[in-house]
């Protein structure tokens, strides 16, 4: 069996993007500019220390509903795109608001149950979200969401693609750093390069530092959420 390179799963999650061709353009622009910024960072040599032996240089980013969950692997990311929440009543058109928070309130552990609930049902967030927790080695499944507030200001389609290309493949690199950066407020710091993660990311390009910080994190073991699985924490 051949070495397996490292997948990025894109789930678009209650239509958030417009129908038709111009939404067909954005998702394959994302997928296109993910695809050229995942490449960067496998191929960096801050990623070759930490890659697996059964693991490739190679990333593949793809669109998916995710309807056979055995396809994930522990090495992969998965970023869900939803609708904005502007309110408590559109929230639920959230993963992190839905299918996460129902699997976070089953959880067994008191204290963990107590931790994720309130930090999922805290506020809202503009742009996105990721959320993970452990019990010493053992971590429950970790979620990005992109959130989409779809811009048509531009009366010309390819500015408005263009413009929603850039705004969220940032958006889904920025949660991907969160994701796979063993300290995740971290991302927010000066190590990480400012740029695509800073605090404040909207309107900010990935440099060169946002590749190579990213590059040292890209092949830790993380396991993913598959939304409607269970939150049952996990090990290596």
């Amino acid at each position: 069996m051949g070495l397996r390179g490292m997948k990025v799963w894109l789930v678009a999650n209650n239509s958030p993007f417009p129908a038709g061709p111009e939404g067909s353009q954005v998702r394959a622009g994302i997928r296109g500019r993910l695809a050229t910024l995942f490449g960067r960072v496998v191929g960096h040599a801050n990623a070759r220390s930490g890659r697996p032996s059964t693991m490739s240089a190679a990333v593949d980013v793809q669109w998916s509903d995710l309807s056979n969950p055995a396809d994930v692997g522990d090495r992969d990311v998965v970023i869900y795109f939803s609708p904005r929440a502007t309110s408590a009543t559109a929230a639920p058109q959230t993963v992190e608001r839905n299918a996460y928070l129902t699997a976070a309130r089953a959880l067994r552990d008191t204290g963990l149950r107590n931790q994720m609930v309130t930090a999922i049902t805290g506020g809202f967030r503009a742009g996105g979200i990721t959320r993970r927790a452990s019990i010493g080695n053992r971590q429950v499944p970790t979620l990005s969401e992109v959130f989409v507030l779809y811009d048509a200001q531009f009366s010309q389609q390819q500015m408005r693609v263009d413009t929603n290309v850039e705004t969220y493949a940032v958006a889904a690199f920025h949660e991907a750093a969160h994701n796979k950066a063993d300290n995740s407020s971290a991302v927010h710091g000066a190590a990480a390069g400012g740029g695509a993660f800073a605090a404040t990311y909207r309107g900010q390009q990935v440099n060169a530092r946002n590749i190579a910080y990213l590059a040292q994190y890209i092949w830790n073991w993380r396991p993913q959420y598959i939304r409607g699985q269970p939150l049952t924490p996990r090990q290596p």
